[in-house]
């Protein structure tokens, strides 16, 4: 039989248990929190190793970088002015063998003017617009001519319509008719126009108008061959006769520099692979290593309680089940149930646990 000292020790094991358990549970979550960290602060050493190497390699990138870029950018300056005086030299080569031309030139449309004026021929006949559409040449002028015409038998009186609608015709019955009237005066008026001064000019002047029509063609084919001698000296190779060689070798200077810099780049960030960053990351390294050395001591301390409070835990399930389990049972196997037992043991309606036990259950 079983007394109430008996139960007691038992109530009072129990709750040693369960509060032996949950300290256990504790540790071990402290122990994951610790583990947590460790991993933490590795993975951010590793970030920081990472941003750390970066920084110091774009810093020694961009130093040079900027050495580059100013380098470039003084071949740029350089090509400019290269460029500027090859065009004047180019321009002037091509006044000094065209000369000739030009001055042929000249004197022929002194002869031009001479030959019209003398002979009284009307100013507007000294235009070329009048010898594109009265004395027409070539298929160049025969396009000028047939677009002349198109704008004027088409786009002016279209044009006179369109300011008509908004103002003179805005209230007309029929408008479309009077667009076509407006077309067919316009169109009429135009080629009387025409007719007039192509009557009146080549029959009173028609031979001095052939002999400016030579003078004409003669200036044209000038300024052919101009253009011509302009395309060949621009496409010349030979740029030795333009004294560009100064530009030349400032540009040659420019990139020798630009290679020599590549390769201090490339021997720095070699110098960096093998030596800075070891030491960055040794450094780096050593700091997080103290770190991770004094939370894993903590882990261990950590592993070593947990170990001791599994063992007593252990101790005190083997204990129950020994000597309290076979006494109460599964049912009155609980603190509570134990302090109700206590109870009835107390008042005096029960001598032993059994005897409480079994009021209990009657």
């Amino acid at each position: 039989m079983h007394d109430l000292e008996f139960i007691r020790n038992a109530q009072a094991t129990y709750q040693t248990y369960e509060t032996e358990k949950k300290n256990l549970e504790n540790l071990k979550n402290e122990r994951k929190q610790i583990a947590k960290g460790i991993a933490a602060q590795e993975k951010s050493a590793e970030r920081e190793l990472d941003a750390s190497v970066r920084a110091e390699q774009e810093k020694i990138e961009e130093s040079f970088d900027r050495q580059i870029e100013e380098q470039e950018e003084e071949i740029r300056r350089i090509r400019a002015k290269r460029n500027k005086k090859k065009n004047k030299k180019i321009n002037e080569r091509v006044e000094i063998e065209t000369a000739d031309i030009r001055e042929q030139n000249q004197a022929l449309k002194v002869q031009f003017n001479s030959l019209l004026d003398q002979n009284h021929v009307p100013g507007y006949c000294k235009s070329k617009f009048y010898y594109v559409m009265f004395m027409t040449k070539g298929i160049r002028e025969f396009l000028e001519a047939l677009l002349v015409w198109a704008l004027g038998l088409a786009g002016l009186p279209a044009l006179i319509c369109l300011a008509g609608n908004y103002s003179f015709l805005r209230d007309a019955a029929n408008k479309p008719m009077m667009f076509a009237v407006i077309f067919w005066i316009t169109d009429v008026v135009l080629l009387l126009l025409y007719i007039f001064i192509l009557n009146r000019s080549k029959a009173e002047y028609k031979p001095v108008l052939k002999e400016g029509r030579r003078i004409q063609d003669r200036i044209r084919a000038n300024r052919k061959q101009i253009d011509a001698t302009r395309d060949v000296i621009w496409k010349d190779k030979d740029e030795s006769q333009y004294g560009l060689d100064h530009y030349d070798e400032r540009q040659a200077e420019a990139e020798a520099q630009i290679a020599r810099i590549q390769q201090e780049k490339e021997a720095a960030l070699t110098q960096f692979e093998t030596e800075t960053r070891k030491q960055i990351e040794g450094t780096i390294r050593t700091q997080s290593d103290g770190v991770v050395a004094g939370m894993q001591a903590e882990e261990s301390e950590k592993e070593a309680a947990i170990a001791a409070k599994e063992e007593a835990v252990s101790q005190l399930r083997a204990k129950i089940t020994d000597e309290y389990e076979p006494v109460f049972g599964k049912e009155f196997s609980r603190p509570n149930k134990m302090a109700t037992l206590i109870r009835i043991m107390e008042e005096g309606d029960a001598s032993t646990v059994e005897d409480a036990i079994a009021i209990v259950k009657s």
